[in-house]
């Protein structure tokens, strides 16, 4: 994920030169952090529920899918078996 705390730590400290220079500076960057870590958290906890939702579909598909796999289709077949080679004739 895209690492922001970098630009926010560099943005605050252009916002204090600014403020120590012009003696007033941006008050709205603290506010932005906060929405942003709000932001990371919604979006990690999204990713938690896809995952989890991912593995309840691979569950019930994978599942299914190994059972038809195991099943001895030859056993199954034999009834059918004459009947088949008589329409092939």
């Amino acid at each position: 994920m895209f690492q922001i705390k970098p630009l926010f730590d560099k943005a605050e400290s252009k916002n204090k030169l600014l403020r120590s220079v012009a003696g007033g500076g941006v008050d709205s960057i603290n506010t932005l952090l906060a929405r942003w870590d709000k932001f990371e958290l919604m979006m990690e906890s999204h990713q938690l529920m896809v995952k989890e939702q991912v593995g309840v579909l691979y569950t019930n598909i994978y599942i299914p899918t190994t059972v038809v796999r195991n099943i001895d289709l030859p056993f199954y077949g034999c009834p059918y078996q004459k009947y088949v080679s008589c329409i092939t004739r």
